[in-house]
């Protein structure tokens, strides 16, 4: 199991493992960056921040280009270009795993220590709202992030009010059972020493109270669960799925003078989800309870309920989403959209995200769905809530046709590799057989007495299919080849099996011609030994020695003619046996050149085949090593305090 699975199995609950993956896009984590995984996917599935996203204006070849590069620049427009490039990819691709090293890239990231998911948020909004000055949009970029808080001193010497107005892009809430609790906590009034009065210029006490003036589109609520100290508060929170903001300063108002803060934070309940406090009966509305009929007397309350609510019953299940009269959603309706989870230490610990509307877990590159319960909205784990204002969201322009053409032809390429990826997976089973097949032919060369090459062991890496079928017309060529090269290995070893017979007959023809003279001395010897017979048998006086003569001289002229018909014969056996082999051997002699000159052509071609077959190899090895070096360049760390 690698480090990365442990991590998940860790810090997974048991909701998360029970889920079942969808088609929604997961996030590479590139060593320790769970946390901007779950930032992007929670605000990625925000229609308000989506669409505020790619509506920056970009220039299409500005993307294209920042799309074909692997290396991007630092600057704000490059962060902002590689963004929209990951939200068009988890938008439109069809891979189920995207990669964020451009967006890390961009950010200045190391991919190897885990940060804070609210300190990424900021910087990634400080560098939004930089280019949405260069473009003139900042007030846009205004209402999608940035709210207006106001913090109002009151002099305890001269009772002068001092407020004063700060922007926030995201709201801190102390710790506390109850999102209700939370807010009346933070917004509750203080008294504090050591004010210098502007009015009388005194050192004095002062009371101070928060209040919000105005919320963005996208609000993000972020509990102080690391505040002064080293240790996590993991205790539980309840947040509610809906909000109605209209009433948020709700603690401004005159004629709540009461500092108690349990008091204060029923009111904020009241105000904040008045679907839960109040019932019609025709044209009259009535409270449930003590703390609603204060707001009986309030007529801009009453009349807000009047035009945008239903109440048909009342329930006190948070959980519940209020009924909007004729289909009237109030101008401060908020609903929950995703919450940033964060399990383990402030030293080290492990980033998800829940998505609330599509009912989804987003765990880096896995993504389960997963059924929302009341209790996934108060668990221990829960870092920071996105709420979105309803129908706030433009429409994204229609601009992005060539990007989604890019993002096609891209997941083609991803397709191929990940076809590769799985035949790697197999890498072993294919060397066990590849080793066999090798040593069978080892073997089959050996039996047919035929030198064998070790072939130096190549891995398999999946090739386009116009380069398969590349391969397998070279391949089938190189076979045939071969067995050409074969056939003509046999006909020459036919040809010298010929040429031998014909050189062992004529040396039979030599041996013939050393029988023909035994074959006359043996003559010679037998006309000798007649000639004897002969003489012993006319006895000494019937001798004549003129017939002795006469015979002797027969006897010679018999043996020179012998002699000169065995001198002729012989001459002329060599005559015609040199005619007959000059005029075989020459012909032997040009089929053997003949031969020769084929056998060098085809080893030409071998030659060239294998230079081409060598060429295959050494691509394939590049392809091999550009698919490694993928791999290598989103290592996952194993370090015990990241992810």
């Amino acid at each position: 199991m690698s480090y990365e699975e442990r991590q998940r199995q860790k810090y997974a609950t048991t909701s998360i493992i029970q889920g079942q993956k969808v088609n929604f896009k997961g996030l590479t984590n590139n060593g320790a960056t769970c946390y901007l995984n779950t930032l992007l996917q929670s605000i990625f599935h925000t229609e308000v921040g989506y669409n505020f996203i790619l509506n920056i204006q970009n220039d299409i070849k500005a993307l294209e280009e920042v799309n074909r590069c692997e290396y991007i620049s630092s600057d704000n427009n490059s962060v902002i270009q590689s963004l929209q490039l990951l939200f068009l990819r988890m938008k439109f691709s069809t891979q189920s795993e995207l990669s964020t090293l451009k967006f890390c890239r961009s950010m200045n990231i190391n991919t190897g220590i885990q940060e804070d998911a609210n300190e990424l948020m900021k910087t990634l909004q400080d560098k939004l709202e930089q280019v949405c000055k260069q473009q003139n949009i900042l007030e846009i970029y205004n209402y999608t992030f940035t709210g207006q808080s106001s913090i109002k001193y009151t002099c305890k010497h001269c009772c002068s009010e001092s407020p004063v107005y700060t922007p926030f892009t995201d709201v801190m809430l102390p710790v506390a059972p109850d999102f209700f609790t939370c807010f009346a906590q933070m917004v509750g009034e203080y008294q504090i020493s050591g004010y210098k009065c502007t009015k009388c210029n005194q050192l004095t006490f002062a009371d101070q109270e928060l209040s919000i003036q105005s919320v963005p589109d996208l609000l993000c609520f972020t509990l102080e669960r690391f505040k002064n100290s080293m240790s996590k508060d993991c205790s539980q929170v309840h947040f509610p799925m809906c909000l109605d903001l209209e009433f948020i300063n709700i603690c401004n108002c005159d004629d709540l003078n009461n500092t108690d803060k349990d008091y204060i934070q029923r009111m904020i309940q009241v105000a904040l989800m008045p679907w839960c406090h109040f019932r019609f009966e025709g044209q009259k509305i009535y409270a449930n309870n003590a703390e609603a009929k204060q707001f009986e007397q309030s007529p801009q309350f009453m009349q807000h309920l009047k035009q945008y609510y239903l109440c048909v019953n009342i329930s006190n299940d948070e959980f519940r989403t209020p009924i909007f009269s004729q289909n009237q959603t109030p101008p401060n309706f908020f609903t929950l959209k995703s919450i940033v989870r964060h399990s383990g230490s402030l030293t080290g610990g492990h980033y998800q995200s829940l998505i609330v509307q599509q009912a989804l877990i987003c765990n880096d590159s896995w993504v389960y769905e997963h059924k929302i319960s009341t209790e996934d909205l108060s668990a221990p784990e829960n870092y920071m809530y996105f709420y979105e204002r309803a129908k706030s969201y433009i429409p994204v322009d229609l601009k992005f046709q060539r990007i989604k053409e890019l993002i096609k032809e891209e997941d083609d390429r991803e397709a191929e590799l990940i076809r590769g990826r799985r035949l790697n997976d197999d890498n072993n089973v294919k060397q066990e057989n590849q080793l066999k097949d090798q040593n069978l032919i080892k073997q089959q060369m050996s039996e047919n007495n035929q030198p064998t090459t070790k072939q130096p062991y190549s891995p398999k890496i999946e090739q386009s299919p116009s380069q398969i079928k590349q391969t397998d017309s070279q391949s089938e060529q190189f076979t045939k080849l071969k067995q050409e090269n074969e056939k003509l290995k046999k006909e020459n070893e036919k040809l010298r099996q010929t040429t031998s017979m014909q050189i062992v007959t004529h040396s039979e023809g030599s041996i013939n011609q050393q029988q023909y003279t035994k074959d006359l001395i043996a003559i010679n010897e037998q006309l000798k030994n007649e000639l004897n017979v002969f003489k012993k048998n006319q006895g000494p006086n019937q001798f004549d020695p003129f017939n002795n003569i006469q015979l002797n001289q027969i006897i010679e002229q018999k043996t020179n003619e012998i002699h000169e018909n065995a001198k002729n014969n012989l001459f002329n056996f060599k005559i015609q046996l040199q005619k007959e082999h000059q005029t075989e051997i020459q012909e032997l002699n040009a089929q053997i050149q003949k031969q020769k000159e084929q056998i060098e052509m085809m080893q030409k071609e071998l030659e060239n085949r294998n230079r081409k077959d060598e060429e295959m190899r050494s691509e394939l090895n590049k392809l091999k090593q550009q698919y490694i070096q993928l791999e290598n360049s989103s290592p996952c760390i194993e370090i015990e305090s990241s992810d």
